[in-house]
This record gives structure tokens, C-alpha cells and sequence, in this order.
């Protein structure tokens, strides 16, 4: 499986993308909105990892750009934010339950 990390902050893209090479998954990882878009939209990826605060292009702006052609991606995207008021936004972006809704 291969995943896409796209989060600006070094320490916390190092921990992400070091944990998800020991459980076996394949990296890449883009630093800004721009870039992680032009990787996801040329790449093949299985899932994402996308931080919501990017600098160039924020990350619900990639979420909604990628959402059609996540259609053909093997798995759905994962998400990232350590602000709890932005949960609600996740479900209504991937059609799926809320994060509350999940337990």
C-alpha cells in the first residue's frame, strides 16, 4: 500500500511517515498543499495523510480537489487536524459518518 503524507511541520511528517514505514506501507511525503496535490493527482496512492493547515493551499482545498478521483484510489484518504471543531468537516467531505458517529 502505498500512502502520501502531506504535512508542513517536519517533526510531526517524520513520526507519521517513520511509523507508516515500519508497518510496512510505502511514503512519499510533500511539505505544502500545492505540491501534495500535483503528487496525489500523478501518483498512485492507496490513502493520504493530509494536515489541514498547509501553507499554498490548505488541506480541505486538497480534500475537495482529490475527492472525485479518490473513486479510483484502492482505499479512502485519512485525515489529520489537531483541532477538534474541524471534525465535522471530514465525514461530509469522504461521504462517510461523522467522527463522532464512529465512537
Amino acid at each position: 500500500m502505498r500512502v502520501l503524507v502531506i504535512e508542513d511541520d517536519d517533526k510531526i511528517a517524520s513520526f507519521i511517515v517513520n511509523g507508516l514505514k515500519q508497518a510496512g506501507f510505502a511514503t512519499d511525503h510533500s511539505t505544502n498543499g500545492e505540491d501534495g496535490l500535483h503528487r496525489a493527482a500523478t501518483g498512485h496512492y492507496d490513502a493520504a495523510v493530509v494536515d489541514l493547515m498547509l501553507p499554498r493551499l490548505d488541506g480541505l482545498s486538497v480534500i475537495e480537489e482529490l475527492r472525485p478521483a479518490t473513486t479510483t484510489w484502492s482505499s479512502r484518504s485519512l485525515f489529520q487536524n489537531s483541532s477538534p471543531g474541524c471534525r465535522h468537516c471530514f465525514g461530509a467531505l469522504l461521504g462517510t459518518p461523522q467522527l463522532s458517529q464512529l465512537g
